[in-house]
């Protein structure tokens, strides 16, 4: 925050009042991906945890403005006394209104006497801004952990992440007095001369995200009938490609507010009048090219492993990826290279989520190949890319003149460093976020008692039923019948029908396939290679009388897991 206030102090009151409607513009853009999000898990997910997912991005959001507003925003960007780890004032924003206020007054006095201070205004909206971005931080891993992490548990890691370890971490890159900042004046001090450059949060709020959710997942293991014998990759259920459409349009929406708005001003008052305005319109054009070759990557890296099948999931998790890699260097390079960045992160977003697979890690919506592989890309592509102008552009002011470059620039000043203080700062980070999310879990199951994961009949139910009152929608439900095949493996059959049509459903599906199987096999009612894993639910033959109902065909009793839809 201290960096910013340097540009205030040349303008006038009008003028701030311009910063500050941008910065509150970009806050709306940046909360918008909340909704995307939401929809793009909610989308990934069966329909038997749709308000669990809905509730926790909800949750998300709540906790984190709790949080970071009673003392997340001290830790981030409060004066700090601890040598460049933590801030140690503004909890709850008091120190804030004091510094801003005139002599004696608190803010609310100088308010009440007619002395509404312009500066004052535009820390608050700086305040609102920082909190969208721990809000994004946090919720990563939501849904990389979908469908069988245990709500207790999942609230004291959104807690740890957005009240300490999102804040410390923010500290260290972009507090003018954090260890690792490129924002110090001093460049003695300043790691390696030059600082972490990380402009719009690769490093502080995706690849934290994503570390958090990759010890998340490894630790959780996979949902039950993610993998089968012999390594196969089962795919489960989705509720709606629909849903993970658009919820990765509105969250490519919001990403212009994201990094635009990580400019601070939009309006300066030094020798570098009128680049803000410059530099605004720029990331923008280098969001939006990073995110479509992102995607255009994905497809046609996808196209030359298999010709026939396109994935729309893919293609979004690609531009994700795109719009995250792009995030640290998006006011810092050309266009040009905003197409190489994009274009080796579709590359970095499908080898990275075919590694987890093989690795039998189950994240849900590929948070960790979009957040934690494209984060560490976009950091490492920042090191390598960032043009020595633009650098003079963003990091500058009166009296701090210095001009870095990129190790692939060759301007042939602190270029390596750059570079070495990019991959120290990745170490750290990452070390530390997993060391806090992994001593936590632990802590929970072996000492508070609280399991990580939910038992495996919630599991199966959904955590709807079992957390949440019940199904999302009333009119449709869909019934699961679930069996194991001659190999072993869990298998599942799953039906959508209105509410309590699913055993009439179910009857007409069994005389229709207990016909077949008796044409096959005399009438004897077996269908080969199945057999049913009773678990709670309905009867399929329960209406049926002494008809042949779903368990004929499999050779059990027909029992069936009922979930909304």
């Amino acid at each position: 925050m201290n960096h910013i206030s340097r540009n205030l102090l040349t303008l006038e009151s009008t003028e701030i009042d311009l910063n500050v409607f941008f910065l509150l513009w970009a806050t709306t853009l940046v909360f918008i991906m909340q909704g995307g999000f939401m929809l793009l898990e909610v989308g990934s997910v069966s329909i038997r945890n749709t308000k669990n997912i809905l509730f926790k991005n909800a949750f998300d959001v709540c906790i984190s403005a709790c949080c970071f507003y009673l003392w997340g925003y001290a830790f981030a960007y409060g004066d700090d006394s601890s040598g460049g780890f933590i801030g140690t004032t503004e909890f709850a924003l008091s120190d804030m209104e004091k510094r801003r206020s005139s002599g004696e007054n608190s803010f609310a006095g100088s308010i009440s006497q007619g002395h509404l201070r312009a500066d004052a205004a535009f820390f608050y909206a700086h305040f609102a801004f920082a909190l969208s971005f721990a809000a994004t931080a946090a919720t990563i891993m939501s849904g990389a952990v979908a469908e069988r992490m245990n709500f207790k548990a999942y609230i004291p890691l959104t807690v740890l992440t957005v009240s300490f370890i999102y804040p410390m971490v923010a500290h260290w890159v972009w507090s003018s007095k954090g260890w690792m900042s490129a924002f110090k004046v001093d460049a003695g001090s300043r790691l390696f001369g030059v600082g972490v450059v990380d402009f719009a949060g690769s490093l502080v709020v995706h690849v934290v995200g994503g570390t958090a959710a990759l010890v998340a997942c490894w630790y959780i293991g996979p949902r039950s009938e993610r993998f089968g014998i012999g390594g196969k990759i089962n795919e489960l259920p989705m509720q709606s490609p629909v849903f993970q459409m658009f919820g990765t349009i509105l969250m490519w929406f919001g990403w212009y507010g994201f990094n635009t708005g990580s400019v601070g001003v939009y309006v300066r008052g030094d020798q570098f009048e009128g680049a803000s305005r410059y530099i605004v319109a720029r990331t923008a054009v280098c969001t939006t090219i990073a995110a479509a070759f992102g995607g255009l990557s994905v497809v046609v890296f996808d196209l030359a492993r298999n010709k026939k099948q396109i994935s729309p999931q893919r293609m979004n998790n690609g531009i994700l990826t795109g719009l995250v890699s792009i995030s640290g260097s998006c006011a810092l390079v050309h266009p040009a290279l905003a197409v190489l960045i994009g274009i080796v992160a579709g590359i970095v977003y499908s080898l990275s989520s075919s590694l987890l697979l093989r690795r039998r890690i189950d994240d849900v919506v590929d948070a960790v190949p979009i957040h934690l592989f494209g984060g560490v890309w976009g950091l490492i592509a920042t090191a390598l890319f960032t043009k020595e102008s633009f650098y003079n552009l963003v990091y500058n002011t009166p009296d701090s003149q210095r001009a870095y470059c990129g190790a692939f620039i060759g301007c042939g000043k602190n270029a390596g460093n750059v570079l070495a203080a990019a991959l120290v700062g990745l170490l750290v980070v990452t070390s530390f976020t997993a060391a806090m999310i992994y001593a936590s879990i632990v802590f929970l199951e072996n000492v508070v008692k609280v399991p990580l994961r939910v038992a495996s009949a919630v599991e199966s139910q959904g955590l709807d039923h079992s957390t949440h009152f019940g199904r999302a929608y009333t009119e449709l439900q869909t019934t699961i019948f679930q069996y194991t095949t001659k190999s072993g493996e869990k298998a599942s059959m799953e039906m959508r029908v209105r509410a309590g049509d699913a055993a009439k459903f179910a009857l007409a599906l069994s005389e229709v396939m207990d016909a077949e199987a008796g044409t096959k096999e005399g009438g004897s009612g077996k269908f080969s290679g199945l057999a049913l894993s009773g678990s709670g639910g309905l009867d399929a033959g329960e209406s049926g009388g002494g008809r042949k109902g779903f368990g004929s065909l499999l050779g059990n009793p027909a029992r069936t897991i009922q979930e909304s839809g």
